[in-house]
């Protein structure tokens, strides 16, 4: 008998903790409260209060604030020293060319050395700008590998 199921049905991506309908009447529940009604009514703040401090008073913190270190006014240069992913500025992960191809850890671009675990980032072809193909390319290997 063939156990194939179409598409991803019964495979789980992640377990939450945070919230997840229930299984007997489908509401929206945090920690057995029902939240439902919080949905599109209550700013995120508050709801992080909720989550966080088990208090819907209580608000999210304000972020510190931040101011970049030594702009020098070359977008490229001040990219890749606030965040070294951005190799000359390329926000791409690189420069999608022969090399990128032909060294990584397998052959097929998707897949890497530990089963089931798959690579769709920019990272990978089509490159960045090609949005959601390269996730797509990586679902359907991953299809392909559970046949």
């Amino acid at each position: 008998m063939n156990d194939f199921k179409p598409g991803l049905e019964g495979i789980v991506a992640v377990e939450t903790e945070i919230a997840e309908p229930d299984r007997e009447g489908g509401q929206l529940r945090y920690r057995g409260v029902d939240i439902e009604e919080l949905v599109g009514n209550v700013p995120y703040e508050y709801v992080w209060g909720l989550l966080v401090d088990n208090d819907l008073g209580s608000k999210m913190p304000d972020p510190e604030p931040y101011e970049p270190a030594g702009l020098t006014g070359n977008a490229p240069a001040d990219l890749q020293a606030e965040n070294r992913n951005y190799l000359g500025g390329d926000i791409n992960g690189g420069v999608m060319d022969l090399g990128q191809l032909a060294f990584r850890p397998t052959a097929i671009p998707y897949r890497t050395p530990l089963r089931g675990i798959y690579l769709c980032s920019s990272a990978t072809p089509p490159g960045g700008g090609v949005h959601g193909l390269c996730g797509v390319a990586a679902a359907r290997l991953a299809l392909r590998d559970l046949r």
